[in-house]
């Protein structure tokens, strides 16, 4: 119970993260072009052709750093096409001013990738086919990231759904 307690938790950080941004703006607010990339592996062939988005957020003592999937041409949170069981996610860090490229190191305590049939979901409240986290007490391991980059592999994240 206490585990089921903690997933409607965390997808509730996540929503709220996720729909409190109306897009990613045009990086006025400082910073780079596009940060790392998170990899996800594995994902089952049923996704291929399907669309992956990511959302995520790690805190340390000092600073809540949130990062989420954006398109470099549009910078507007848009899900990537899964190709041969893998989605390779461009990593935006969100700030004050907007959106910047996220090129930290840092160990996330969440991190969700949703799948959708279309890349427009999102932005369309289509509602998301599958869903895998990466979390504490959720997961076998969190997500480390180096340089922005990180990799994971599907069947290391908490399935949802």
């Amino acid at each position: 119970m206490k585990n089921i307690i903690k997933l409607i938790g965390i997808i509730a950080l996540v929503a709220a993260i996720g729909f409190s941004m109306a897009a990613c703006d045009d990086d006025s607010g400082g910073g780079g072009g596009s940060g790392g990339t998170f990899t996800l592996t594995d994902i089952p062939s049923q996704y291929n052709g399907k669309y992956a988005w990511l959302q995520g957020s790690s805190r340390d003592d000092i600073t809540v750093v949130v990062v989420t999937g954006c398109q470099d041409a549009t910078r507007t949170p848009t899900p990537v096409r899964i190709s041969n069981g893998t989605a390779n996610i461009p990593m935006w860090q969100q700030t004050y001013g907007g959106y910047k490229g996220y090129y930290g190191n840092d160990t996330f305590a969440a991190i969700t990738v949703l799948i959708y049939n279309s890349q427009n979901g999102i932005n369309n409240s289509e509602s998301p086919i599958a869903c895998v986290m990466f979390a504490n007490d959720l997961s076998t391991t969190l997500v480390t990231f180096r340089n922005g980059s990180a990799s994971k592999s599907w069947y290391d994240g908490y399935r949802a759904y």
